[in-house]
């Protein structure tokens, strides 16, 4: 009866990928086609090991949480491009997503110059940095426990 109440809230959290695992290899293609989809200049990261975070309902089922700190220097002519990257990062990334440190500058004064220069000289000159730090969070299947199952049938 209880799973029945939670049931919409699991669809809801696995469809957003929570317990998909963190595959490396994956997560650096997906931030690139989030930077091209963004018009950022420049996204870079660096994607810090996976630790797993102590947690007794998540054993208990056979799972784990991992926790994956990133942080990133963002790179755009514009903040609003900034903005859509942390948009999709937040919504369209596999897991959850904390941001736990945001903040945009201004790289470069606008100038006439500057504006001559955008799309004739330079067409993507960076004039708005940003930089922010993420926690990811995901639960995927604990490989060191032993689910067995009762089915039930002797052998």
């Amino acid at each position: 009866e209880q799973f029945e109440q939670q049931k919409s809230t699991f669809e809801r959290v696995q469809a957003l990928g929570f317990f998909d695992p963190q595959n490396r290899q994956e997560t650096r293609q997906r931030i690139s086609a989030m930077q091209k989809e963004s018009r950022l200049i420049s996204a870079k990261f660096n994607i810090k090991p996976a630790v797993a975070e102590p947690n007794e309902k998540a054993k208990e089922a056979g799972y784990k949480i991992i926790n994956t700190d990133m942080d990133f220097t963002l790179e755009a002519v514009e903040d609003s491009d900034i903005y859509n990257f942390v948009y999709l990062l937040n919504y369209g990334f596999p897991g959850q997503i904390l941001i736990k440190e945001f903040g945009v500058h201004r790289d470069k004064e606008i100038t006439q110059e500057l504006i001559r220069k955008i799309g004739v000289e330079d067409p993507d000159p960076v004039v708005v940095v940003g930089r922010l730090v993420v926690n990811w969070r995901t639960m995927v299947p604990d490989q060191s426990l032993a689910i067995s199952i009762d089915t039930g049938e002797d052998n």
